[in-house]
């Protein structure tokens, strides 16, 4: 339930970052750029982020931090929606704020990031294919993001949102082991 809720407060944060390029006030691009440096010093410093999520350090004290930290390096905008974060005791949802931004800012530019999960890592004439097959079948760009799994064995496993297609040799000797036993 905790989760739900999270990513539906994610969803109307995502949403108001969208506004604010929507009004032109900062382009997407630099909208991304400004929460991918935030969204990497947090990740590269975990006391950050326990800092910021404390309870028990006070709303000022994060303000300043946060003002210490990424005045030089982000917009006056990303900065004061960082604020925001921390009066409504929100910066806990960063992440998932900054995943729904991508994943609306993916819809609005007509992308679809495919997942294949492959034994080796795909050659880039196979890989070229593959986005060209799938941009046509999908009607929009595809970003494909290659993950090597050697449990696959040979094939591919490829996943487009919920979906996903098996043609992994794995899955065929896992499809024959249960008819086999039935």
């Amino acid at each position: 339930m905790t989760e739900t809720k999270n990513i539906l407060i994610a969803q109307r944060y995502s949403d108001a970052l969208v506004d604010i390029a929507k009004e032109g006030n900062l382009s997407y691009e630099k909208l991304s750029t400004d929460l991918n440096v935030v969204n990497d010093t947090l990740l590269s410093s975990p006391d950050l982020m326990d800092f910021l999520t404390n309870p028990l350090v006070s709303v000022d004290d994060k303000k300043e931090t946060v003002i210490q930290i990424f005045s030089s390096e982000i917009d006056g905008l990303i900065l004061n929606f960082l604020k925001v974060l921390i009066d409504k005791n929100r910066f806990d949802t960063f992440s998932e704020i900054l995943n729904s931004y991508n994943k609306t800012l993916d819809s609005i530019n007509n992308i679809s990031r495919v997942k294949v999960t492959s034994a080796i890592t795909i050659s880039d004439e196979v890989k070229a294919r593959l986005i060209e097959k799938l941009s046509q079948k999908l009607g929009k760009q595809v970003v494909v993001d290659n993950e090597v799994d050697e449990n696959v064995i040979a094939g591919l496993i490829i996943q487009i949102g919920d979906n996903i297609i098996d043609t992994s040799l794995r899955h065929k000797l896992d499809e024959l082991e249960k008819n086999i036993t039935k």
